[in-house]
C-alpha cells in the first residue's frame, strides 16, 4: 500500500473497532467503477476481481473474457468483429486464449 498518498494507513489505527479511514472524512467506498479505479489508484481500496465484476454489473467471467479479448491485436479484433454471425465474448476470449499459448478451455457458466 502506498504510504505518500492521503489514503494510507495511519501508524495509529485509532481505538479498537474504529475504521482506519476514520481520519479522513471525504474518503469512502466506491459506488462506481470510477470511484473504484481511483480509490484503487490513490491505494484507498485493493484491487479486487469480483468488486469490480460487481460494479460493472458483470460476472467474473465476463470480465476475464474482456481481459482476455484485449490481448487480441487490434487489426485482427476488427477483422473478427465484422464476421457474419457475429462471435460472442466467448468466442473471441477462447481465440485470444489460444493465440496467447493457453491451451483451450470449457466455460462452464
Amino acid at each position: 500500500m502506498a504510504t505518500n498518498n492521503e489514503c494510507s494507513i495511519p501508524e495509529s489505527t485509532g481505538s479498537p473497532g474504529s475504521h482506519p479511514h476514520a481520519d479522513r472524512p471525504n474518503w469512502r467506498k466506491a459506488e462506481t467503477f470510477e470511484e473504484y479505479l481511483a480509490n484503487v489508484q490513490e491505494g484507498c481500496e485493493e484491487y479486487s476481481e469480483r468488486r469490480a465484476a460487481k460494479l460493472l454489473r458483470v460476472s467474473r467471467t465476463e470480465l476475464w473474457r474482456w481481459r482476455m479479448m484485449a490481448l487480441l491485436p487490434e487489426s485482427l479484433l476488427e477483422r473478427l468483429l465484422v464476421l457474419r454471425p457475429r462471435l460472442g465474448t466467448k468466442g473471441l476470449a477462447q481465440i485470444a486464449q489460444v493465440l496467447s499459448g493457453g491451451k483451450r478451455t470449457r466455460d462452464v457458466e
